[in-house]
């Protein structure tokens, strides 16, 4: 058989709550939306093999039982159509790795380095060369170096990337792993990881090469082809020029690869910046949201306006303060009476402009027993 057929998902993130400290929101039936999405049009384009790239669910730790019974329900959906290959992420839960009691013949789940031979739905011969997120103590032991540390992490992933390249000996080799690239930058809801890799390191002789912890759409090789597939759904503002869904990818020896995109249905975000102040700025918010069903996030000078925001305007999610940088001499804090509470109080308000008072007594209690 000289074609396969990919279906490519990936950073579901079931469970997420976004915006948590200014207005949280639930992700849950979103994702779940945009998950029948994608999983309509697998059944449309019928593949040879699923790919998922890690990061179903969001709490690494006690997830709920909704979020796993979800993530169970689309497994099977899936690997009916097709034989699905899932690596693990940074977020999902170990728990993950006893869905392989499920038994489901098709379904396999990965949270170690190793080679995986499998048949395509068509009869194909395929490798699956996985690499699920790489947690550091996994590969090396303690140093306390971080530039050695990550040097030898390096070390290690260039040597597995070699064993892979002598291993691609199927009709259909494939690589599947979680992991950043260098050169881009991640998600306010993911967590920085000391592993980056850099283009050259993946293994050449691959046919195609998934990758998931990005949530854009983005193909960063030409050869062998290698692409993040992106979330079903924005998770967060810098997501914001990002497009959300899935990839069907067709490959034919000999041909160049045919790659489309699932793009879903989903709230979109908008960033507003009011340079007015007053009733003037709510009306200028008002007039630059109306009709807009999505996510809200607000830059403004006016901090009083932020309790005004919320309550007037559902869909404002967040709301950024900015206000106008005013050096202060270090020697003239003392004179003007600012106290280290003083200084910290206006840092939280000018970071967390939503923060209420009340939370603010709080902490100064608990920072004055600790001066004590």
């Amino acid at each position: 058989m000289n074609e396969l057929k990919i279906l490519h998902t990936s950073d579901w993130h079931l469970g997420v709550t976004s915006w948590i400290g200014s207005r949280p929101v639930d992700r849950t039936s979103e994702i779940l939306e945009a998950l029948n999405e994608i999983y309509s049009k697998t059944l449309e384009f019928q593949p040879d093999i699923v790919l998922i790239t890690g990061d179903v669910l969001h709490v690494r730790s006690n997830p709920s039982a909704e979020s796993v019974e979800s993530i169970i329900k689309y497994l099977k959906n899936f690997s009916d159509v097709a034989p699905v290959v899932m690596v693990l992420g940074n977020h999902d839960w170990k728990g993950l790795r006893s869905l392989k009691e499920l038994k489901l013949e098709n379904l396999r789940i990965v949270d170690k380095p190793e080679v995986l031979e499998l048949t395509g739905k068509r009869g194909q011969r395929i490798k699956v060369f996985p690499l699920p997120y790489v947690e550091t103590s996994s590969l090396i032991s303690r140093i306390d170096n971080r530039d050695e540390r990550i040097g030898k992490l390096h070390f290690e992933i260039e040597k597995l990337m070699k064993y892979y390249e002598r291993e691609a000996t199927a009709d259909w080799n494939i690589m599947v792993a979680h992991v950043l690239v260098d050169g881009l930058k991640i998600s306010g809801i993911e967590k920085k990881t000391e592993l980056v890799m850099k283009r050259q390191m993946f293994p050449g002789a691959m046919d195609y090469i998934a990758l998931g912890h990005f949530h854009g759409m983005l193909r960063i090789l030409e050869t062998p082809p290698t692409c993040y597939c992106g979330s079903p759904i924005y998770f967060d503002f810098g997501e914001l020029k990002e497009r959300k869904g899935a990839l069907m990818i067709k490959l034919i020896k000999g041909e160049e690869p045919q790659i489309d995109k699932i793009e879903t249905n989903v709230k979109k975000l908008k960033v507003v910046r009011l340079r007015s102040k007053g009733l003037k700025a709510l009306e200028e918010l008002e007039e630059e949201i109306r009709g807009f069903d999505g996510y809200v996030k607000v830059i403004l000078d006016d901090r009083d306006l932020i309790g005004e925001i919320f309550g007037r305007f559902e869909n404002v999610v967040k709301i950024d303060w900015k206000r106008e940088e005013t050096e202060i001499p270090h020697q003239d804090m003392e004179a003007k009476g600012i106290d280290f509470f003083g200084m910290y109080e206006e840092f939280v308000k000018t970071r967390y402009p939503e923060i209420s008072d009340e939370m603010l007594k709080e902490m100064k209690k608990i920072l004055e027993e600790v001066e004590e």
